[in-house]
């Protein structure tokens, strides 16, 4: 008889234990889904009012553009280099990327059209290991290497 009682007593722990347990999962699972469901209902993209207008109400003929506003995206030079020695010129942006190759003769000017993206202002000549230079200021630019 004794052994039954202690029996008893020990399913009835267990069994409360894991009643706990269970009820402790289930608030912890509401709180989680609860935590995601509110998470989510946060809004995107807000409604403008209706006297306002959106950027993608605003048309092509709404913007404003000032008249002194030029529109080229890229500036043609006149270049004339010439040098001393024969040897490959190699013109190269402050970026980084080459623009033109040329190959210029001894004593005989090369005369060619250099288009440079508008908002450069300078431009390199990379010439027989030398790295030179100029700026991109007139509609003419000329350079002589004296090496």
């Amino acid at each position: 008889m004794m052994m039954i009682n202690y029996w008893h007593s020990y399913c009835l722990r267990v069994h409360n234990e894991i009643s706990m347990i269970m009820r402790k999962l289930r608030i912890f699972l509401v709180m989680l889904v609860g935590l995601f469901v509110f998470a989510s209902c946060q809004k995107d993209n807000p409604i403008p009012s209706p006297g306002t207008p959106s950027a993608a109400t605003k048309t092509m003929d709404a913007m404003v553009v000032k008249p002194t506003f030029d529109w080229k995206t890229s500036v043609q030079y006149k270049l004339t280099l010439k040098s001393k020695s024969d040897n490959s010129v190699i013109l190269v942006t402050p970026s980084g990327s080459v623009n033109q190759k040329f190959y210029l003769i001894a004593n005989s000017p090369l005369t060619a059209v250099l288009s440079a993206p508008s908002y450069e202002k300078t431009i390199h000549l990379l010439f027989n290991k030398h790295d030179v230079e100029i700026s991109l200021s007139g509609p003419t630019l000329s350079y002589t290497f004296n090496y």
